[in-house]
């Protein structure tokens, strides 16, 4: 994930939250526990690397929506350990790079591509989402799944993203938004205090979408989708090599995966995927 304090040069506390301290460590030991040094599956890894709701089948689902072709250049946007960013790539066949604010999670990343099948693999750069180290109309694709939820202000995040899509690129989102109950409950993966909850309301969105020239090509509400494979989750048996939130938050990793549930159940967050094309010039 990345993430802004809510400045465009302070990211002190965001990227003190995403630190990962250890990280690296936790997850070398948590693959060599569970497997025997051979190269894994692109799945294997899905339990640890796929850190959004849904999981894998939800990266294809916002994928098969896409409209992009195979060869396709695509910025996955808070990319944190790569699973989507390698999913894309591999059976998708798009020219990936992952960026994010987490030098720990950037470098993970790279680890965990080492440890795949043959095949081919994206890059990572460590940077801010508000101030993107590329240049004008690079990508024919944005994706980025929970990672606007820390950024702000999103006017600014938006009109970064849409400076770095050609005329005709398309915006690939999903997100968690603020629901109708607030506040939300306390912490999230997201956040453990409220200056880190970046949420947004569905208007307040769309708003600043068609401010930056973002127009809403299809918008799905998958909160009914993301109970029900919350509650397919609690009843298989849990994975060998452990979960992707527990192992980037430690201890506090099960109360903020409980509390995701409990703020979707409240309805006090919602969870929705949107194809957004910028506009041609």
């Amino acid at each position: 994930m990345d993430a802004s304090s809510g400045s465009t040069t302070d990211l002190t506390r965001a990227r003190r939250y995403y630190a990962g301290l250890g990280l690296g460590e936790r997850v070398r030991a948590s693959l060599d526990a569970a497997t025997t040094g051979e190269d894994l599956a692109i799945e294997a890894l899905a339990p640890i690397d796929q850190n959004h709701v849904g999981g894998a089948e939800q990266t294809r689902r916002l994928a098969r929506a896409s409209g992009l072709v195979p060869g396709s250049h695509v910025l996955d946007l808070g990319s944190a350990l790569g699973g989507p960013t390698r999913h894309l790539t591999r059976e998708f066949g798009w020219r990936v790079v992952g960026l994010d604010l987490s030098f720990a999670f950037c470098s993970v990343a790279q680890f965990l591509g080492t440890r795949l099948e043959p095949g081919p693999l994206p890059g990572f750069v460590c940077g801010s989402a508000l101030q993107l180290p590329f240049p004008d109309g690079a990508f024919d694709g944005v994706w980025t799944q929970h990672a606007a939820m820390n950024m702000s202000p999103k006017d600014a995040l938006f009109s970064e993203l849409a400076r770095v899509l050609r005329s005709g690129g398309r915006l690939l989102l999903h997100e968690v938004l603020r629901g109708s109950r607030q506040p939300i409950r306390l912490p999230v993966p997201w956040a453990s205090t409220e200056d880190l909850n970046q949420l947004s309301g569905e208007e307040d969105l769309r708003t600043t979408w068609a401010s930056t020239g973002l127009r809403v090509v299809e918008w799905n509400d998958t909160s009914g989708d993301a109970l029900e494979w919350f509650r397919s989750q609690a009843g298989a048996p849990g994975s060998e090599i452990g979960n992707g939130v527990d192992l980037v938050f430690g201890e506090s990793g099960p109360e903020k995966r409980h509390n995701v549930v409990r703020n979707l159940l409240e309805r006090r967050i919602r969870v929705v995927e949107a194809v957004v094309e910028k506009e041609s010039s």
